[in-house]
């Protein structure tokens, strides 16, 4: 998603218009996403993360496959 900046993303811009908030808000995002992710892997939860640029039409074909490739791994694990 737009406001949790994923680094090196095409679409990802700042918006031109209150950039400082836009700025702390993303950079908070980031930050409460770090510990939500760090508070499910500590409850034994294997986290996928999956942008919405890698939802686009373009994309969604190798996003599927990654994570069918995961979880196939996953569950041979198991």
């Amino acid at each position: 998603m737009f406001r949790h900046g994923r680094e090196n993303c095409r679409y990802f811009v700042v918006p031109k218009t209150r950039t400082e908030f836009w700025t702390e808000k993303i950079a908070g995002n980031k930050e409460r996403d770090f510990r939500t992710i760090a508070k499910l892997e500590e409850m034994g939860w294997r986290v996928i993360i999956v942008w919405e640029c890698e939802l686009k039409k373009n994309n969604i074909e190798e996003t599927v496959s990654r994570i069918a490739e995961i979880l196939s791994v996953r569950i041979s694990e198991n």
